[in-house]
């Protein structure tokens, strides 16, 4: 994973731990809507970068589709004069959760949409329509150039609400995993960019076995049956 992916599975986890400090431990209880406070926790770890003696990044937080898009291919000089201004948008014109930029601000470098809790299961078509808006990035041309874009990401937490023991995280990485890589294959059509997903566990309370007795493990009205809990952070990148 490059430095981008990294910052984003370190806003994840960052949003977890805020989202308990917010809502208890209690989770019995329906997990809301924590996309907002995902989005500003990734843009704050990407920020980060600015703080390193390097080239630093505007991040834009609820960016036009069209300002983006028309930043993705560079614009053509006709002569001393004039400028053929690009005119791009994407097919479903709307906001970008983050964009980031070059620091001139006028060269676009990725696209991040952040989804809700369980997307896949909940709003599979939602996902299906950023993918396909993320793929659109890749295909932008004028007379000149192409698209220099070099990646755009869709990203989601999984709660696998029946996962309780610590020998399942794997078992649940995988799950998710192929879940949205079943979703690009037959939804997605992948021509002028690469794809892959990435997954991580962000939060885990779970039991192991031998360290908890059978009544701790077994109990569901326990304590620390009711707390364990496992969420998993899903990447999914277009890059050239």
């Amino acid at each position: 994973m490059n430095k981008f992916e990294v910052a984003i599975f370190e806003g994840l986890r960052s949003t977890i731990k805020d989202y308990i400090l917010f809502k208890g431990q209690d989770f019995e209880n329906e997990w809301t809507k924590p996309e907002y406070l995902a989005t500003v926790n990734i843009a704050k770890s990407i920020s980060k970068f600015n703080s390193y003696p390097a080239e630093k990044f505007v991040i834009a937080i609820e960016e036009d589709t069209e300002d983006f898009s028309k930043k993705c291919v560079p614009e053509i000089s006709v002569d001393i004069f004039n400028l053929a201004f690009n005119d791009f948008n994407t097919e479903r014109n709307g906001k970008i959760d983050i964009a980031v930029y070059k620091s001139d601000g006028k060269t676009a470098l990725c696209a991040i949409e952040v989804k809700n809790f369980n997307p896949t299961v909940n709003s599979k078509e939602r996902v299906i329509l950023d993918l396909r808006r993320n793929a659109e990035y890749f295909l932008f041309q004028n007379k000149n150039s192409q698209s220099i874009i070099q990646k755009s990401y869709v990203t989601y937490f999984r709660h696998f609400s029946d996962t309780r023991m610590q020998n399942e995280i794997q078992k649940d990485l995988d799950a998710a995993k192929k879940e949205l890589e079943d979703i690009i294959t037959k939804e997605i059509w992948t021509t002028g960019f690469k794809y892959r997903v990435e997954v991580a566990t962000v939060h885990d309370n779970l039991l192991y076995v031998g360290k908890h007795s059978d009544e701790e493990i077994f109990n569901d009205t326990g304590d620390f049956y009711a707390q364990a809990v496992h969420f998993v952070g899903v990447l999914g990148v277009f890059e050239k």
